[in-house]
């Protein structure tokens, strides 16, 4: 291979994996902060309301889907 050719590919397989990897990190930071305002929103409910039962939830965004409870 060339060193042109080389750089291509290696250069391209590298921001794929960079981009992916990405993606990745940033769907678990966005399901942390979804998780956590859920909870916040649950323990500060108004006065005479109870939680009786909470059931799975699933988004989809940009970034893909993601369940939580």
């Amino acid at each position: 291979m060339t060193k042109e050719i080389e750089e291509k590919v290696f250069g391209t397989a590298v921001e794929k994996s960079a981009h992916t990897l990405g993606l990745l990190v940033g769907q678990e930071v966005f399901q942390g902060m979804i998780e956590a305002l859920d909870e916040r929103m649950a323990n500060k409910k108004p006065a005479g309301w109870r939680n009786i039962d909470t059931e799975k939830r699933r988004m989809v965004s940009s970034s893909g889907t993601m369940g939580y409870k």
